[in-house]
């Protein structure tokens, strides 16, 4: 029996909220398919008055932030109607985007919606990130929005996806996430599904983790921006206080097994309710909000057995000789899944290759 998430008490603190699957750009390693790719959503859009229900639910099992997504949440024509009445429930929001809508105009509507932080996707200098998402511009849409961004009052972090054609340009991306003044600069790896699995020439190869944490080491002791690791990263490594604390913690924090489904939920733009909208397949889906309420679903004995059941049998490959086993469970639970083909087995374990 885990120690740790078999003692807490599931709560939805955290949600994804997937306000449309749609998107302005087309980019080589999107995990949602997006855009030239042959995978849609099944079924319709949920319309406001249905977001509006699913927002007041939350509330009421205890949630308390709200992460707007999509595709890009901009494009969801009630974007704005949704964050205000989310806000006004008490949730702090905060919202992932491109940047490519961002203007001066716009930043400060995202401020008045009650919206305190807007992460924005940069994977590289202006000519990688450009030619990875499709667009000519999109590298000069992120710095001209994190400017109207910050002018308004909205903190604005940075989100970089480590792959093989990248990770040797991370130097050059933490002086420009410098220069934008971010407040956090988050690094996660691209977990191979949607177009990254076919798009393998991008995939970092799972040895290399141990690279990406000698880039953080460093980085953190040149302390010029504020890094943030995502659960890709990892796990109950020699350095895993040092990787996943910063100035916003308390020095404590570590991994201590994937929360989806324990202390966070993620809802498609379809009413589709699963644990992390990382977790694209199918299988992990754990009900629909058009055929049972939020609360339903939350609540079910059935929902969310990956973690709420598991036990030690469920480890695999190397993950079974473990002494962290119990409490990691095999790290991050997509890119478990979609590296291993077992939520339980993670190749992207940075003690894994401390130990040869």
């Amino acid at each position: 029996m885990n120690i740790i998430i078999d003692k807490i008490e599931y709560i939805p603190e955290n949600c994804l909220l997937e306000l449309c699957f749609k998107c302005n750009l087309n980019c080589k390693h999107c995990g949602s398919s997006i855009n030239a790719f042959s995978k849609k959503r099944q079924g319709r859009e949920l319309t406001k008055n249905e977001f509006m229900k699913v927002i007041q639910e939350l509330k009421m099992l205890g949630g308390k932030k709200i992460g707007l997504v999509g595709g890009e949440p901009l494009l969801y024509e009630f974007w704005e109607d949704i964050a205000i009445y989310a806000k006004s429930l008490g949730f702090e929001l905060s919202m992932i985007s491109n940047g490519m809508l961002i203007d001066r105009i716009m930043a400060d509507r995202i401020k008045k919606s009650g919206i305190n932080k807007v992460a924005l996707s940069l994977d590289g200098p202006r000519d990688f990130h450009n030619i990875l998402r499709g667009n000519v511009h999109a590298f000069d849409h992120v710095l001209s929005a994190a400017d109207f961004l910050i002018s308004a009052g909205v903190q604005v972090n940075i989100i970089t996806t480590i792959m093989n054609k990248n990770i040797d340009l991370l130097d050059e991306i933490e002086k420009i996430v410098e220069n934008i003044k971010a407040s956090f600069w988050q690094l996660q790896i691209g977990v191979p599904m949607g177009k990254l699995k076919f798009n393998s020439d991008l995939l970092l190869e799972p040895q290399r983790i141990v690279e990406v944490e000698q880039f953080i080491l460093k980085s953190k002791k040149r302390n010029k921006v504020e890094i943030t690791v995502a659960d890709s990263i990892g796990y109950c490594s020699n350095n895993e206080l040092i990787l996943r604390n910063n100035s916003s913690t308390d020095g404590t924090r570590a991994f201590l097994g994937c929360m989806a489904g324990c202390r966070a939920v993620a809802i498609e733009s379809n009413g589709n309710i699963k644990g992390c909208l990382s977790l694209q397949n199918d299988n992990f889906i754990e009900g629909n909000v058009l055929k049972n309420s939020l609360t339903e679903i939350w609540r079910s004995a059935n929902s969310f057995q990956y973690n709420r059941k598991f036990k030690k049998e469920n480890l695999s490959g190397e993950c079974t000789t473990c002494k962290y086993g119990l409490i990691c469970r095999g790290g991050c639970t997509s890119m478990a899944y979609n590296a291993s083909g077992s939520i339980n087995n993670n190749p992207y374990c940075i003690s894994l290759y401390q130990k040869n």
